[in-house]
């Protein structure tokens, strides 16, 4: 019996180390194709859409028009809510917290954010992406303070399976790191560019052949335009991709609607610009 115990801790533990290593490299892997996407495709393609006509705040999902503000708020709150009860439990136990309590928190909370914007229109929400930045921000600070400390939250799950103690608190810290200034970046600085020979939403650089429809709708005093594209395809392929071909190619004949949020002052200049190249 106690050999066999023996046999199935150091089976456990083989699984967990290759579990570990598969981790890192696929972040590794993951990391190098966005460069690569990053500093070398996107520009290119970008190149090749030509000069930019007109800039506009990045899209959101069209279902968000229609949607109330304030269910995407609720949709923030309620997914935070767990990490808040982490929190809450662990003080009423009278605990001593170390530092590593406080990341779940900040991570749900984090995540919570994100997800809202999804959910709503991202020109009225976009303020709690720059949250969800600053709660990774945190995080991978408080990581980092942890490993010039000495403290650790990984040896006891790797140190049996060969792998060095600080690893994944490392690569959790550089990814969090990575991940916060790009999310608030993206907010502060990412526009919709609508180019001479196509379009710019995001991740996503489209040629006006790609592009199925477009429709106005109007609040207040400005307008929303309403653009049917391609899907970029499924989050895994979007990691993934290193191509620039069209986005046909990827995703056959889904098709995904946007919504942009367009001044009065521009409305008739891009309605020109979509009437000479897009089917409405």
């Amino acid at each position: 019996m106690t050999r066999l115990l023996a046999d199935a801790v150091e089976q456990a533990q083989s699984i967990r180390t290759v579990a570990v290593w598969s981790l890192l490299v696929g972040g590794c892997l993951v990391v190098v194709f966005q460069l690569v996407n990053f500093l070398v495709l996107k520009p290119k393609r970008r190149r090749s859409m030509g000069a930019i006509r007109f800039q506009l705040p990045l899209p959101s999902s069209a279902a968000a028009r229609e949607r109330p503000t304030w269910k995407p708020l609720l949709l923030a709150v309620g997914f935070s809510l767990p990490g808040g009860l982490f929190l809450l439990f662990a003080l009423l136990n009278g605990k001593d917290l170390e530092w590593t309590y406080y990341l779940i928190p900040l991570f749900y909370f984090g995540m919570g954010c994100s997800l809202a914007v999804q959910f709503g229109r991202r020109d009225r929400l976009g303020f709690l992406l720059i949250v969800s930045g600053l709660c990774f921000s945190l995080m991978s600070v408080m990581i980092l303070a942890g490993i010039v400390s000495g403290e650790t939250w990984t040896s006891e799950w790797t140190g049996p399976a060969g792998t060095p103690d600080h690893i994944l608190q490392y690569g959790a810290a550089i990814g969090m790191m990575v991940c916060g200034p790009m999310i608030i970046y993206g907010t502060v600085f990412g526009r919709t560019n609508l180019r001479e020979a196509g379009i710019e939403m995001g991740s996503q650089i489209l040629p006006w052949a790609d592009m199925r429809h477009f429709e106005w709708f109007s609040y207040d005093d400005n307008y929303d335009l309403v653009v049917t594209v391609p899907s970029g395809g499924s989050a895994l392929s979007q990691l993934f991709r290193l191509s620039d071909g069209s986005a046909r190619k990827d995703s056959g004949n889904k098709a995904v609607k946007w919504l942009i949020p367009v001044p009065a002052t521009k409305k008739d200049g891009i309605n020109a610009l979509l009437t000479d190249h897009v089917g409405t």
